[in-house]
């Protein structure tokens, strides 16, 4: 769907194009390498993700787990979250053409996964 701008100037309105967009990162902008994300549907209006690296850790009973770091969470409405699912699809199937086979995600069926299971 095209984004439409009315200029200010002219009253006229205007489709935005890719020449149009400029791309400008926030000062507080952090890059991060994650392994894993959790979340999902929160609420009517939005839908929230967070993004966590893994660290295996053992109790004080000497039995090992999995901890989660999370490095940062995305809040974001439900339209940017299915804007995200077209874009994540889109360039992990021309991945997988590209790397000529299919990107592993573990055992377990999507559908069946829990809110804290690795995506």
């Amino acid at each position: 769907m095209p984004i439409v701008m009315v200029d200010e100037n002219t009253g006229k309105e205007k489709v935005i194009t890719e020449k149009d967009v400029k791309i400008e990162k926030h000062p507080d902008y952090v890059e991060s390498y994650v392994v894993g994300t959790q979340g999902g549907p929160f609420g009517p209006y939005d839908f929230r993700m967070s993004f966590y690296d893994i660290k295996p850790e053992k109790d004080e009973n000497g039995n090992m787990y999995e901890k989660r770091i999370v490095k940062s969470t995305v809040v974001m409405p439900y339209a940017a979250a299915k804007q995200l699912s077209i874009w994540l699809q889109k360039h992990l199937r021309n991945y997988e053409e590209l790397a000529g086979h299919e990107i592993y995600v573990g055992e377990k069926e999507l559908g069946v996964m829990s809110d804290t299971d690795r995506a």
